[in-house]
């Protein structure tokens, strides 16, 4: 007890410290769990669709018909609370997949061409093949511009997979997935850009790039942090303004992040050496000075700032947040669907076969199929540990298409505002089709994740590496 009360910052009650902890622990525990987002995810899942079961006026009310804006002057800006979080929130996770691009193109898997084509490859295939399933479905048809939709993988959902299965699945397994999915991110974002935006206004990507040479500017001059809040906010408008989903902001801007620690190891070294003895210096004082204090805690902020590369900063503070704020905010906004009858509207089944096929067996099939051609071929190597069942399991779980596969579905079938009966028309035919596209997108994910815990008990737990099939 008298080493936890030496532990406790001055002014602090152990008693009350210690009820704090009691109750903080079980949550601290569960967000370090690999599985906790996937699981935070699942229940915004379920409170949205018993929301829009059991009430769906109100669901439909609050997301999609409450007003929310701000005047300036003359000009006068509203939106509904669904595109707040669609077009707004979501920019911070696509922030942060260009974060994460960017670190994994500079130092991570993807950094190195021997390690980086098994998870392009893969990726590849995983968004080919379910994309051509779908075409095969709705070629011709009104529907055609949902091809996207089962391109997209949840990396949450697939990771949480993962980690409950454990030591039955090799870590390399998880490797592949990870670098797969940033694969599969890129891909996502360019179709969203080159074939989800339209009337691309020339006007609003000049406001962008300025924004852009701003950033650059700032970088060059090693400027870091809410600096960069001014050109970040103008190119979104840039983006918004060109007519291309401004979500996209987020990942320029991600991707422009300076991924290179201002400090070597050893200069770190060098420079946390005497802070050491500073410190040592100072736990001798009763009362130490607030100056000496201030300058010596300062110099390790430095440190510390210089040590991390301004990406990996960004990934530590912003992966919470997003996790399990922003994406379960945007899943109980859209992942609302009425179940009663469970009848799909007249004219969406090849919709709902082209997705659902899509992911269900487009992204196993795509992965696998493409992933066992480069191994045999030699192009790619067999990742340590793995079998080819380790590939057809990575595959089943980037079926799980959730988060992305909803948000590129509203992008396919945009409802318009209703001015007139021919915009009337267009919005309830594209109600029906996200409708059927969620259900589509939900059942498949279900099955794929049941199908990947199957497959995965049924592996004996990995004590050692695996030999190659």
């Amino acid at each position: 007890m008298t080493g936890m009360h030496k532990a406790l910052p001055r002014g602090t009650s152990a008693k009350a410290r210690k009820i704090a902890r009691r109750i903080l622990k079980p949550v601290e525990l569960f967000l370090k769990l690999e599985a906790s987002s996937g699981l935070v995810l699942l229940a915004a899942m379920a409170a949205a669709l018993i929301w829009a079961n059991v009430h769906f006026d109100s669901y439909e009310f609050i997301w999609q018909k409450y007003p929310i804006g701000f005047t300036l002057g003359s000009w006068h800006f509203e939106r509904n609370l669904e595109w707040w979080i669609n077009d707004g929130l979501m920019t911070f996770f696509f922030f942060l997949i260009g974060l994460e691009l960017r670190r994994e193109f500079s130092q991570g898997e993807l950094a190195q061409f021997k390690s980086a084509t098994l998870p392009i490859v893969a990726a590849t295939g995983g968004m080919a093949m379910p994309a051509l399933i779908y075409l095969y479905f709705n070629q011709g048809l009104p529907t055609v511009n949902g091809w996207g939709i089962p391109m997209g993988t949840d990396t949450a959902f697939a990771l949480g997979i993962l980690a409950i299965l454990g030591k039955r699945v090799p870590a390399s397994a998880r490797i592949l997935l990870l670098a797969s999915a940033v694969i599969d991110d890129v891909g996502a974002i360019l179709v969203i850009a080159l074939f989800y935006s339209s009337g691309v206004d020339f006007t609003g990507l000049l406001v962008g790039a300025v924004a852009v040479g701003m950033i650059w500017v700032m970088k060059n001059l090693g400027m870091r942090g809410w600096p960069y809040l001014v050109p970040g906010l103008l190119l979104w408008v840039g983006v918004y303004s060109a007519n291309i989903h401004p979500t996209l902001a987020g990942v320029v801007l991600g991707f422009m992040t300076p991924a290179v620690a201002g400090y070597t190891p050893a200069k770190l070294m060098e420079l946390a050496g005497p802070h050491h003895q500073g410190l040592h210096r100072l736990s001798k004082e009763t009362h130490p000075s607030t100056e000496t204090m201030m300058g010596l805690l300062l110099s390790l902020r430095t440190i510390y700032r210089e040590g991390l590369s301004f990406v990996d900063q960004l990934i530590h503070k912003l992966h919470g947040p997003v996790a399990f704020f922003v994406i379960p905010v945007f899943v109980l906004a859209n992942a609302g669907v009425v179940l009663t009858g469970l009848e799909l509207p007249r004219g969406t089944e090849t919709t709902f076969w082209g997705i659902s096929l899509g992911l269900l067996l487009g992204k196993p099939f795509g992965i696998f199929m493409l992933s066992f051609i480069a191994i045999k071929t030699g192009l790619s190597r067999m990742p340590q540990g793995m079998r080819f069942r380790g590939i057809l399991l990575v595959g089943l779980v980037s079926a799980i298409g959730f988060t992305m596969a909803i948000f590129i579905s509203n992008l396919a079938f945009p409802i318009p505002n209703v001015v007139n009966e021919a915009t009337a028309a267009t919005a309830l035919a594209n109600a029906a089709l996200q409708k059927t596209s969620k259900l589509a997108i939900l059942s498949a994910s279900f099955v794929a994740a049941v199908l990947a815990l199957l497959i995965g008990f049924l592996r004996p737990k990995v004590h050692a590496p695996a030999e190659e099939v």
